[in-house]
């Protein structure tokens, strides 16, 4: 588990890296997506939500699938607590107002922190609504 989504974030983040056309931003949120990961520092990104959510629509079916899921497991998990731990992944929320928060998932030196997120905009993006 803790590395299918590793896998995830890092696939993520190279399409971003690789992709060299500018994505416009309708809508766009303040928030931000951030991946760290100190083992393979070439990773490391930051990008807008509106940007993450056009690459997230582009990666192959099985892969939304399983994130569509995997979201919905930790959704109902954050109602009940705002630390814990999710098939072996760290999951923290820290500024969460109801209608925004920030996320920090971490495993074995990779972070992905969604900061200043929309609860509602997530939910449509993983069809959680």
């Amino acid at each position: 588990m803790k590395k299918n989504i590793l896998s995830i974030g890092a696939a993520i983040a190279a399409l971003f890296i690789f992709s060299t056309t500018s994505f416009a931003e309708e809508n766009a949120t303040s928030g931000k997506i951030e991946l760290t990961s100190a083992a393979v520092p070439a990773l490391n990104c930051t990008m807008s939500v509106s940007t993450a959510s056009i690459i997230f629509r582009m990666m192959p079916e099985s892969i939304v699938d399983f994130c569509k899921k995997e979201y919905k497991a930790v959704r109902k998990k954050i109602e009940k607590s705002s630390n814990f731990k999710h098939e072996g992944v760290n999951v923290e929320i820290t500024n969460n107002n109801g209608s925004t928060a920030t996320v920090l998932f971490s495993a074995q030196g990779y972070q992905l922190c969604a900061s200043d997120v929309s609860w509602s905009e997530l939910d449509k993006l993983f069809d959680a609504e």
